[in-house]
């Protein structure tokens, strides 16, 4: 509830536009940028869908036709939203919904995840997080971070497999590299064990500490 914020000078300032809706809790957000270098903003909800703006937050519109789980908790744009239009949504129970056609409509594209009753038990999302890589032509990678662990789709998100994690799981967050397609670099944070970090793609890992410095 309340306002979204919005800085256009690299957080100088802030201004705000108003909630998509009333009595929704955001939960995530994407940015999108088209051809004629205009944006669309889509913001996930706990609980009504996804919507999106198209004049800067002047108004909102539903983005929901498909997606039968409204419980949104992770929303990435491809890399190549402007030739592609797509884009990725993960939900609180079914898993990644994909669109094609800028959130016009939502397929759910879910083979391979797993599930975990602990989740259920704990009244915590089975899903949390999905990104994206920049830098690869045509098919890339799909990550997804979830209570049973990573997954990753190289065929679009039509199939996923899960990642070995050094045992590790209910991973809350999930970051990729701007130089992904070189450096192979993938973090993620647990909910119960920290960071861990990868430079080659997921194969192997090593656990990250509150006073690692970064170069």
């Amino acid at each position: 509830t309340g306002a979204l914020y919005y800085s256009a000078d690299g957080g100088a300032s802030w201004g705000s536009f108003p909630h998509p809706r009333d009595g929704a809790n955001v939960t995530c957000l994407a940015l999108a940028i088209l051809p004629d270098g205009s944006e669309h903003l889509y913001v996930g909800t706990d609980g009504d869908g996804i919507f999106r703006t198209a004049d800067g937050g002047k108004s909102f519109a539903p983005a929901n036709s498909g997606l039968d789980e409204k419980s949104v908790v992770g929303i990435t744009a491809s890399p190549h939203y402007a030739t592609d239009g797509c884009l990725y949504a993960a939900t609180w129970q079914n898993g990644v919904y994909r669109s094609t056609d800028r959130g016009e409509s939502w397929a759910l594209e879910s083979d391979g995840l797993t599930k975990h009753i602990q989740a259920d038990t704990r009244k915590v999302p089975h899903f949390y997080t999905i990104r994206l890589p920049g830098g690869f032509d045509g098919e890339k990678p799909v990550y997804l971070g979830a209570y049973d662990g990573l997954f990753e789709s190289t065929n679009g998100g039509e199939t996923w497999a899960e990642r070995p994690t050094l045992g590790l799981d209910v991973l809350i967050d999930l970051d990729i590299s701007p130089d992904y397609a070189n450096d192979g670099t993938l973090m993620f944070s647990t909910y119960w064990f920290g960071a861990m970090l990868s430079h080659d793609a997921g194969k192997t890992w090593k656990p990250l500490h509150p006073q690692t410095e970064f170069d």
